[in-house]
């Protein structure tokens, strides 16, 4: 088993959870495990039964000592049961669960969290939680809980089994390399998915957050890297050659001067203009960064060529149009603007 396995590789998992799974995208062993929780459960209130008080969320663990099926008179179906610890007894009650029955023999160890009830001179669990204990392990009942989105026939208890079992036995390989994940203080790939899962404190659950994010953010910015290049190998584009004279007589007739970032990205996009692979850049900013010099000044490096500047709206194409005719006065670059309501555009060349 490996994370390019199929879902149905784990035992267990037949064509109706395989199913019900895909309906929730998860189809391998990988999609399983990226499976993030959406919150977590505090359930690390672990408390004797003589230590309850009324109202309050806390697990107990204990033996069963007795466990019944009944119906009220009222046609009510449930499920009642007595476990003991050390320190005295507790009542558990569920509805419509006679299944359980069938799941607890007395004297099964099990660990149940619920909300402590009290009645008759006694606490009472109804429709509490619950798990057997195996080898002094839980993961439905004590310490920090996942929660999952889920779907139809996909129960919360079954789909933390499952991501047990699996990094139980699985062998995840490392795929940054070391002085990346030294650097960045990040997990181990195998330590954050265990963490993500089942972690002992919120503060595991934020590292293994950022370590598969940051992942994420990687092979994002490889696939576009890979997209960009397997574009530029299909795409040709016409060269441009910029009059650096042009640019430097543009620039020094600025009211203003030009900041480090904005000289560098001239400098970058008027390496585009050169290429003969067309340019596909995004420009980002704050508003009154200075994008719109930027691309002046690309204007103006290229002023043998013709250039458009395209606006979404009249009124941001009527503001542009104005403060590039004011930064490109000195030029004898003619500009023209066009809008909906531009009625003869015969005399453009």
């Amino acid at each position: 088993m490996n994370l390019q396995s199929e879902i149905s590789d784990i035992k267990g998992v037949g064509e109706k959870y395989k199913k019900n799974l895909s309906k929730i995208n998860i189809k391998t062993i990988e999609d399983l495990l990226l499976h993030i929780p959406y919150r977590y459960d505090d359930l690390s209130n672990i408390k004797n039964i003589s230590d309850l008080f009324e109202g309050e969320t806390a697990t107990v663990i204990g033996e069963v000592l007795k466990i019944d099926n009944i119906y009220t008179r009222y046609g009510k179906r449930l499920t009642k049961a007595v476990i003991k610890d050390n320190s005295g007894k507790l009542d558990l009650i569920w509805f419509n669960q006679h299944y359980i029955k069938n799941s607890l023999q007395i004297g099964t160890k099990i660990s149940v969290s619920g909300r402590a009830e009290f009645d008759k001179n006694k606490f009472k669990y109804i429709s509490p939680n619950w798990e057997v204990v195996k080898n002094g392990q839980t993961i439905h009942t004590t310490g920090i809980v996942p929660v999952y989105n889920l779907t139809e026939g996909i129960s919360q208890k079954w789909i933390r089994m499952k991501i047990k079992e699996v990094l139980d036995v699985i062998i995840i390989d490392e795929i940054l390399p070391k002085y990346i994940i030294d650097e960045n203080k990040l997990l181990s790939r195998p330590n954050a998915f265990d963490k993500i899962h089942f972690p002992k404190n919120l503060n595991e659950v934020e590292d293994s957050r950022r370590t598969l994010s940051f992942e994420e953010m990687i092979f994002l910015h490889l696939r576009g890297i890979k997209l960009k290049k397997d574009w530029q190998k299909k795409v040709n584009g016409h060269k441009i050659e910029f009059a650096k004279n042009k640019l430097e007589e543009f620039i020094k007739n600025l009211p203003f001067t030009l900041t480090k970032s904005q000289l560098s990205v001239i400098d970058e996009i008027l390496e585009d203009l050169k290429s003969d692979v067309p340019m596909n850049r995004l420009l980002q900013g704050d508003v009154g960064s200075g994008k719109t010099v930027v691309a002046a000044a690309a204007i103006a490096a290229a002023a043998t060529h013709n250039s458009i500047y395209l606006a979404p709206t009249q009124i941001l194409a009527k503001q542009t149009y104005a403060f590039l005719k004011s930064i490109l006065s000195h030029t004898n670059i003619q500009l023209k603007l066009i809008t909906s309501d531009t009625k003869d555009i015969s005399n453009l060349n």
